[in-house]
């Protein structure tokens, strides 16, 4: 079975970045990456492509990816 994906580009903010937004078809499960520079958003999708190919077999594994990861610490943030 195959799962599809699809993904959207925002307009840039005054800051020139954007905001991508990854959906799966047949579902209301959406996930927005951003802000970033305009300029990586193609190898950004690009990679996001390679690893749902590579990845995704079945609808649980598609789910999957929409759940809440834990963030890493971010370096000089205080905790």
């Amino acid at each position: 079975m195959r799962f599809e994906f699809d993904w959207s580009v925002s307009d840039p903010e005054p800051d020139g970045t954007v905001y991508v937004r990854e959906r799966l078809i047949g579902s209301d499960l959406l996930k927005i990456y951003g802000p970033m520079p305009q300029r990586v958003v193609d190898s950004f999708v690009k990679a996001r492509r390679q690893f749902v190919d590579r990845t995704i077999r079945t609808k649980t594994d598609a789910v999957k990816i929409f759940e809440p990861q834990p963030q890493p610490p971010h370096k000089g943030i205080l905790q």
